[in-house]
Order: structure tokens, then C-alpha cells, then sequence
């Protein structure tokens, strides 16, 4: 019995791992570690030769500055106590941003971009993919910390800088005027529907003033053919020869008559319209807001473009230092582990040729 628990003492023994032995084959292979490594770096550097570099162009836009609010503010006009409560739906400058905010993520405004720069590269052998750039275009608030800033970033991440550079800022400059298009068209056409609705209540007017002098007319019409009839019209010579009054019937015929005319001159005579000229002037303000707009619609700015983009010349990817850095430790990790690996080999060939 003490033989056998000599022998299991013996072999639990053999089964320990020796560090110094361990650490001394680890120094004898120190050149296949590093032959390994240099492998690794060598397939590192042909996968950054093979790679094409990756760039992030960015502009920065923000809310239209102090100057150009102002001109926005005559675009958008404030709504007046003139205009219906229908009409009250005027866009206010944040309003203005904040579309122009969805229309820089929108993909249908995307797809639109693209097939404009497609059409304008016309005959180009490599048009632009839709779905590249919508893929690698971004829109995000730049923030300092966990504060914002105000302004939002427009990204591009592709391969040629320079094209993506002039990319992002025409993408910028097409949103900006697709924006700035749709609004005008908005408020011309706001506008347009306030002044039919004007023209619409004159024209009401108009109509019924021209009724009520019709009737009037109609009314002092058969009153003098009634006075005439009853020789009214007529009096009697020899009185009016006399110094003496003249008869009633004779002066209230006259009346009649003046009424008539008077109410005839107004039946075509705006003037006389009650409520006509508030109409009027309202018309004429719409008019005018019609001509600030065509003066000012080319000169707006519905976004401030703070910064266009520019190229760096600092590719964001493949990141070199980090692919080296890999390369060298997952190098030495395999050299490290063929040594040992090669040094078990050679343990369990040395216990066995004993044991034999």
C-alpha cells in the first residue's frame, strides 16, 4: 500500500507545472514570439494597405441669427385682427427651423437630393447611391458636456472627403431653399385664399347694395308714375304764374323725383357701400404683404448655416494606431501560446520517453 501512494504522489507530482521551467521555455522561444508578431503586424499592414480610408465632414447650422429672424419675421407676417380666425395660421420663426430640422432627416427629401445630383451628373459612370448616403448621413445636436449648444451637426461618413465635403453642403443648401420654397408657397397661397375671401365678402356687398337700391328704386319708381298719373307732375300754370305758394302736390312730386335721382347716383357709387372700405384697405394690406414677400423671399434664411464643411485630411477609419496596437498584442498572444503549446509537446515526449 505505501508503494502505491508513492506512486500516486509521484504522478500528481509530474501533472504540477513548473513556472521556471515555464518561463525559461517562454525565453528560448522568444524569437518564435516575435517572428509571430511580425507575421501579425505584416497582415496588419496589408489590411490597411487593402482598406480604403474612411472621413466624417460635418457643417454646423443653427436657428436663423438676430438679422435674418428679422427677415423672417416679414416673410412669416404676424398675424393682424384684420384676418379671419382660419387664416390665423401663420408659421412663427421656430416653427420655421424646427421643418427645416424634419426636412434634413427626411428621406423623401434625401431621395429628391440625390436624383437632382444624378440628373446634374448626367452621363457620370458612378451616379450617386441613395442608399450610401442616406446611410451615412447624420443630423445631430452638437452638445458641449451634456449641454447643448444649439446647433446641429449634418455628418457624411464616406470614402472620397473632398466629394463629401461639397456633398453635405450642397445637401445643406438644398434643404435650406426647399424649406425656404415651401414656405412662400404657403404664404402666397395663404395669402391668396385671404384675399378670394375678401373679394368674396366686397363682392357680397356690392351685391347686396345694388339690391337695395333696385328696390328702392322700384318702390320711388311706382310712387312717381302714381303722382303722375294723378297729375301731379303737371300743376296748374295760372298758380304758378301767381306769387302765390307753390302747390303741395307740385313740391312733394319734386321730392319724389330728387329721392330718385339721389338713390340712382348711388346705385354704381362704392361710396356708399356700408363696409366696403374696411374691406378695401384690408385687400390692400394683403396686396402689400403679397409684394414684401416676392421682395424678400430670395433673401431669407430659414436656417443659419454657422459652418460649411471642409475636408481634414484626418480619416476616422480604418483606425491605424488601434489595427498596430492589435496587431502587436494578439500577435504576441499566439506567439506566447505556440510556445507553450510547443513546450507541452515537448514535456509529455520527455515524461513518456522516461516512463518507457
Amino acid at each position: 500500500m505505501g508503494t502505491e501512494l508513492k506512486e500516486q504522489n509521484l504522478r500528481a507530482y509530474d501533472d504540477e507545472i513548473d513556472l521556471v521551467e515555464l518561463i525559461a521555455s517562454l525565453w528560448r522561444g522568444r524569437v518564435q514570439v516575435l517572428v509571430v508578431m511580425f507575421i501579425a503586424l505584416l497582415v496588419a499592414a496589408g489590411y490597411l494597405l487593402v482598406m480604403p480610408s474612411e472621413y466624417v465632414v460635418e457643417a454646423q447650422v443653427s436657428h436663423p441669427n438676430s438679422l435674418e429672424l428679422a427677415e423672417l419675421v416679414v416673410l412669416t407676417l404676424e398675424p393682424s385682427d384684420d384676418l379671419s380666425a382660419s387664416s390665423k395660421s401663420f408659421y412663427s420663426p421656430k416653427e420655421v427651423f424646427v421643418t427645416a430640422q424634419r426636412e434634413l432627416v427626411s428621406r423623401a427629401t434625401q431621395r429628391e437630393f440625390v436624383l437632382s445630383v444624378n440628373e446634374s451628373m448626367e452621363g457620370a459612370n458612378e451616379p450617386l447611391d441613395f442608399d450610401s448616403f442616406s446611410g451615412g448621413l447624420e443630423v445631430v445636436p452638437q452638445k458641449i458636456g451634456k449641454a447643448g449648444t444649439g446647433l446641429f451637426l449634418v455628418r457624411l461618413r464616406c470614402q472620397d472627403e473632398e466629394w463629401c465635403a461639397g456633398l453635405v453642403n450642397d445637401y445643406v443648401d438644398f434643404v435650406h431653399d426647399k424649406v425656404r420654397g415651401a414656405l412662400v408657397a404657403d404664404m402666397l397661397s395663404l395669402l391668396s385664399s385671404e384675399a378670394r375671401r375678401v373679394e368674396e365678402s366686397m363682392s357680397h356687398l356690392r351685391e347686396n347694395h345694388r339690391q337695395a337700391v333696385g328696390d328702392g328704386l322700384k318702390r320711388l319708381d311706382g310712387m312717381v308714375r302714381v303722382a303722375r298719373d294723378m297729375g301731379w307732375a303737371e300743376p296748374n300754370s295760372s298758380i304758378l304764374a301767381s306769387d302765390k305758394v307753390v302747390p303741395r302736390y307740385y313740391e312733394g312730386y319734386r321730392v319724389l323725383e330728387g329721392d330718385r335721382a339721389r338713390l340712382a347716383t348711388q346705385l354704381d357709387d362704392e361710396v356708399f357701400i356700408a363696409g366696403l372700405r374696411p374691406k378695401q384697405r384690408h385687400l390692400r394690406s394683403i396686396e402689400s404683404d403679397v409684394s414684401r414677400i416676392a421682395e424678400v423671399k430670395s433673401q431669407v434664411s430659414v436656417l443659419d448655416v454657422v459652418d460649411y464643411a471642409y475636408p481634414t485630411g484626418k480619416p476616422v477609419a480604418p483606425n491605424k494606431k488601434l489595427v498596430i496596437l492589435l496587431a502587436l498584442i494578439l500577435g504576441g498572444m499566439a506567439g506566447v501560446v505556440l510556445v507553450f503549446v510547443r513546450y507541452g509537446i515537448e514535456s509529455y515526449r520527455s515524461k513518456k520517453a522516461v516512463v518507457g
